[in-house]
């Protein structure tokens, strides 16, 4: 994936303006990119970064995207990611994360989740007496481009529902 090292985190509004962090705007303002277009954006949240690397991926192998969401009382918090399996192996790829970027081996993705999960508390904005009963994590399908951020939220729960007994502590 030597493409993604010239994608930077961040994101594109609906008019195309390019922001850096994510602030008051994202919300109302992200649209989930074209894949073709972080190309020449250069510029995407883990969302967008997710559904390139799937692009590329293609039927090549085995994948899924996998989403981690906290279900806050004002914020949802939330990280996506592609693992791959390939014959025993499970393997987290993570672009987006910068601390965490690159491929990483598993003998399972019980054991993949699980290693994920406890880096994504550590590091992402959690309330520090987080309810471990609101995080979800969900193994989704593609969504449609363009989806905004509610949209999107609302895209991951039509995915498969992995149970977090075992994987969160």
């Amino acid at each position: 994936m030597k493409l993604m090292k010239t994608i930077k985190y961040g994101w594109v509004g609906y008019d195309g303006e390019k922001h850096e962090r994510i602030g008051k705007k994202f919300a109302e303002e992200y649209r989930l990119q074209l894949k073709s277009d972080l190309l020449s954006t250069k510029l995407g949240v883990c969302w967008d970064q997710v559904e390139y690397e799937a692009w590329v991926l293609g039927d090549t192998c085995e994948f899924k995207r996998i989403a981690f969401v906290y279900y806050g009382e004002k914020e949802m918090p939330s990280h996506t990611f592609i693992v791959v399996h390939e014959d025993n192996d499970w393997f987290w790829l993570e672009h987006a994360w910068g601390r965490k970027a690159g491929v990483y081996k598993f003998g399972s993705l019980e054991e993949l989740l699980k290693a994920a999960m406890k880096d994504w508390i550590k590091d992402f904005p959690l309330p520090d007496d987080y309810d471990k009963d609101r995080i979800a994590i969900y193994d989704y399908p593609e969504p449609l481009m363009n989806l905004s951020s509610d949209e999107f939220y609302r895209h991951l729960e039509t995915g498969k529902k992995i149970s977090t007994k075992g994987i969160v502590d």
